[in-house]
């Protein structure tokens, strides 16, 4: 899917410490529709588990994991919510 980038919510959270980048994902995942996406930028490592535990939970869906000059960028999918 080609998704334009007004499509995906950016959660900037480079330098900052667990818990704080997952609960920004959160956060933002929250305010969005069903299927939008998110890109995490993280430069904890500790933020690999955290999103992974935040996705076990939620339901969300961990679409990719890289990472580009020691920054990590997370896109992950908001879970459909149930009727």
């Amino acid at each position: 899917m080609n998704e334009s980038p007004k499509d995906v919510v950016e959660v900037d959270a480079r330098g900052l410490y667990c818990p704080i980048p997952v609960l920004r994902l959160a956060s933002a995942l929250a305010r969005c529709a069903p299927g939008k996406r998110a890109l995490l930028l993280a430069t904890d490592r500790d933020s690999i588990a955290d999103v992974d535990s935040y996705c076990r939970e939620t339901g969300a869906t961990l679409i990719s994991l890289r990472d580009e000059n020691d920054v990590l960028i997370f896109e992950v999918e908001n879970p459909s919510r149930p009727d």
